[in-house]
């Protein structure tokens, strides 16, 4: 796995000590690579990037737009919705070494997950 980019979220508390507020080296917070595929919620946002939702949104803010009423985006199919939670049980898995879910290896949904690409192809 590759640790492609992430953020820290830092704060003051009230004795003006410099404390860590937010979570770090998540599939949430931060992107990583397997062999140069995403593993983290950059599938999710990958996979909204092809839908028609997006194109709206992307039209509309181009526009000046979009300041009002929200568009929700259609529903992850649930093929998808599997893809990732695998995705997130495998690499905590793979991190602590213990078969917690008995999830998939990282390979395993990296191929899944390239097969899901390849069918939904439009």
């Amino acid at each position: 796995m590759e640790h492609a980019d992430g953020k820290l979220e830092f704060a003051l508390d009230p004795n003006r000590q410099l404390i860590l507020v937010d979570v770090c080296g998540t599939l949430d917070e931060d992107r990583f690579l397997y062999n140069g595929i995403h593993l983290s919620k950059q599938v999710l946002r990958d996979y909204y990037k092809t839908t028609p939702w997006y194109a709206v949104i992307e039209k509309e803010k181009a526009e000046g737009k979009g300041h009002g009423e929200f568009t929700a985006p259609e529903k992850l199919p649930q093929e998808l919705i599997g893809l990732v939670s695998n995705m997130y049980k495998s690499v905590a898995e793979a991190w602590t070494g213990e078969k917690i879910w008995g999830g998939p290896t990282i390979e395993e949904v990296i191929s899944q997950y390239k097969a899901f690409l390849e069918k939904n192809r439009g």
